[in-house]
């Protein structure tokens, strides 16, 4: 099994931080080591901004890996190299080698820097005979500032010249100190000095630009070395003596020294470049000769087709995230140098949640530490596979020899989406500045993706609030189109006919004329809910009118569907009627249309057709002038049978109270309530028993009597409609009780 180490550095595409991950690339490969490089390159000063940079740590396994790299050098942000140090600390239980001179609380590899600056400063005094030179090294704190520092003492006292604190100057490794002792020098506040020696390239251009500033020439007036061989160095204008360490070395030894903590045996260096004393116009020795490879020559070509790709038009366009991730993969070439375009593989992992926004009681919030349990790795050709984030990469991201697998935040701020994935396979360095700017563009694209899904969402929630009528909550008929859209979308993917109907509520007139509007409201309200309880998830249910209704849906051929709704609607609507004691007769008349899948119309068609079914309702469930007339007496007469059982009732005396025959109440009845009086008069007799033979102590011959029995009729029906004797029930219930 191939052995795997951990590097975490930033700014991977800084040319110093490149050459030492070379050297660390180039020693593994050679030992047959694989590598995760774990990359912060966004810092700023922004609390939020570097909070999105560090949750990438949160990613790293350590049980996937042998060993750890750690090069705190690469970072400027305090915060951001004690996240990491208390990382490694006390999460981290394999050997940890950093390339740095301070006490990081463990083993450090770093180069003779101060000899490299003694060799610096020594070409100042011997060649240029400069007498009075001046250091600006970085942070007093930091003890490779001091090292370095100690170089240039050491060249100052070798030459016999003074070693006074007055020429010493503690800095940043950054611009704002250069400035700082530039301005210094041209007001006056410092004495001209015949050299500075700088202790690093950022430092030494940055002074140079300040004294040019003032009128002061380099190296005419003054002269500036540098430290660390830079590209902008030799670049600069006047171009800058600087040492070109060898980054590459100190790389490959770093990776030396952990295969042996990892392996307990010592590994042979592998040929990598050396560095030394390059010098430049700014000391006074002339133009330092900056050779255009071909690599740079690809590069310039490389920023052209940057430039052409019109990389963030493309992406901000991007109305869905699909349509983003084809725009995305059809422009990676835009950051890949030719000589990795046979070797790389790249890919964006998105959170489940990348694009969800959770609400709690004040705000909306989203992720912004962590990772979702499973990870989306999206691709041109495979967007929808997942795999678990605890293996940090898809599995068959580990398939074949040696590699490095770049790991970088995707994050806009501090809200987090994943991360993206860069695999290069035997080769050592293809992180470059244009992969950093695409992940960027990338990120920025997201968000606005992002923002772009919430903004429709929130209007699609006004528009839907807008749209609901608000005494149902149903839609109204005017979103008729839109939803027909969506529901033949759907119907075209199914091969599903849509089908149509239309119920209208009869009897409203009448009772809003006599009850007023607020029963009318309770009876379209009823009915409403009703349609809503019975209509499945896909079926939408529109209010268009006062009394009238629609439900659009799609089905199989051949559509039953809408018969069966209709029948389910109507008697529950007279059921719940019937229960609320409505002396109303309320009733629904109905017509229902089946467009095939192979004749779909548009949704303005869709709508007419509606409108037309309304006007003109094909199928009536019309009552007769009799149920109408007779129906609050039904429902006086049914009430009264089941509150006073104990009546003696019959089928005359209940033909009697609506004056009518025995043939045309039977039929009414019946159609009112769907099942006959007969039976009704024995439920509310049973139901009468049960009560007396639990609530009381009645003998069952007298509990008989009561509802209207003989002794041995009542025992032999109550045991064939409840499925069990009298005696049977009154001891069950006692028991339960």
């Amino acid at each position: 099994m191939i052995k795997r180490i951990g590097i975490i550095m930033g700014k991977v595409y800084k040319k110093t931080n490149s050459r030492q991950l070379s050297g660390i690339l180039k020693q593994a490969y050679s030992l047959g080591i694989s590598a995760y490089v774990f990359a912060l390159n966004e810092e700023y000063f922004d609390e939020k901004v570097n909070n999105g940079e560090k949750n990438l740590l949160s990613l790293i396994n350590f049980s996937l890996l042998d060993g750890m790299i750690y090069l705190p050098y690469s970072f400027s942000q305090e915060d951001i190299k004690q996240s990491i140090c208390e990382l490694l600390k006390y999460k981290c239980p394999l050997p940890v080698i950093c390339l740095s001179k301070d006490d990081t609380g463990f083993e450090n590899i770093w180069f003779d820097d101060d000899a490299h600056i003694e060799e610096v400063t020594s070409h100042l005094i011997s060649v240029h005979g400069c007498r009075k030179i001046m250091c600006l090294t970085g942070p007093e704190s930091m003890q490779v500032a001091q090292h370095r520092l100690a170089g240039f003492r050491r060249a100052v006292r070798k030459h016999g010249l003074e070693d006074s604190d007055e020429n010493i100057v503690y800095g940043d490794f950054w611009i704002n100190s250069a400035v700082s002792l530039g301005d210094d020098i041209a007001e006056g506040r410092c004495p001209v000095p015949d050299a500075v020696v700088c202790t690093n390239d950022s430092m030494a251009i940055a002074l140079c630009n300040c004294l040019a500033a003032h009128g002061i020439s380099v190296p005419a007036d003054l002269r500036v070395t540098g430290y660390d061989g830079a590209a902008e160095a030799y670049m600069h204008s006047p171009s800058i003596t600087t040492y070109s360490a060898s980054w590459e070395k100190l790389g490959a030894e770093a990776m030396c020294r952990l295969y042996e903590l990892i392996t307990g045996s010592p590994a042979g260096l592998c040929d990598v470049d050396g560095g030394g004393l390059v010098c430049g116009e700014s000391c006074g020795c002339g133009h330092a000769e900056f050779n255009r490879t071909d690599t740079e020559s690809d590069f310039e070509k490389m920023e052209a087709g940057y430039m052409d790709s019109s990389i963030s038009t493309r992406l901000l366009s991007a109305k869905s995230l699909n349509t983003f991730l084809h725009e995305l993969y059809c422009l990676t070439y835009a950051f890949a140098t030719p000589e990795y375009y046979d070797n790389y593989d790249f890919c964006l992992c998105l959170c489940e949640d990348w694009d969800k926004l959770s609400m709690d009681r004040y705000s909306r919030t989203y992720r912004t530490s962590g990772y979702s349990d499973k990870m989306l790795m999206t691709n041109i050709d495979l967007a929808d596979v997942q795999f678990e984030t605890e293996g940090m990469v898809p599995p068959w991201y580990n398939e074949g020899g040696p590699s490095v697998i770049f790991f970088t935040a995707s994050h806009f701020r501090d809200r987090c989406f994943g991360y993206f994935l860069l695999r290069l396979r035997g080769a050592a360095v293809g992180y470059s500045i244009y992969y950093q700017r695409f992940c960027l563009e990338v990120n920025n694209a997201l968000a606005f993706l992002s923002l772009q899904n919430d903004f429709r969402s929130v209007a699609y929630r006004n528009y839907i609030s807008r749209s609901r009528d608000e005494l149902t909550g149903l839609y109204l008929l005017g979103n008729a189109p839109q939803m027909w859209e969506e529901t033949a979308e759907l119907a075209r993917l199914y091969g599903e006919d849509i089908y149509m109907i239309c119920l209208s509520v009869g009897g409203l007139k009448q009772l809003t004329e006599t009850e007023g509007s607020v029963e009318r409201d309770k009876v379209v309200l009823l009915f409403a809910d009703i349609l809503k309880s019975c209509c499945a998830s896909r079926e939408k249910v529109f209010r268009a009118g006062d009394a009238d209704f629609a439900v659009i849906g799609s089905e199989l051929a051949p559509c039953a569907r809408p018969a069966e709704l209709i029948k389910k609607i109507n008697a529950l609507f007279k059921e719940q009627n019937m229960l609320l004691g409505n002396p109303h007769f309320m009733f629904i008349r109905s017509c229902t249309k089946t467009i095939p899948v192979t004749a779909l119309c548009g949704a303005e068609e869709a709508e007419k057709i509606i409108l037309g079914m309304l006007e003109s309702p094909a199928e009536q469930l019309q009552p007769s002038h009799m149920e109408q007339m007779h129906y609050s007496e039904l429902i006086a007469l049914r009430r009264d049978i089941f509150e006073c059982p104990e009546l003696n009732w019959n089928l005359d005396e209940c033909c009697r109270r609506l004056s009518i025959s025995r043939s045309h109440f039977q039929k009414l009845y019946k159609r009112t309530f769907d099942v006959n009086c007969q039976q009704d008069i024995k439920q509310s007799k049973l139901n009468y028993a049960k009560k007396l033979l639990v609530g009381t102590n009645d003998t069952l011959q007298d509990i008989a009597e009561k509802c209207g029995y003989d002794y041995s009729h009542f025992m032999r029906l109550f045991n064939k409609e409840v499925g069990m004797t009298p005696t049977q029930y009154r001891r069950g219930k006692d028991k339960m009780q």
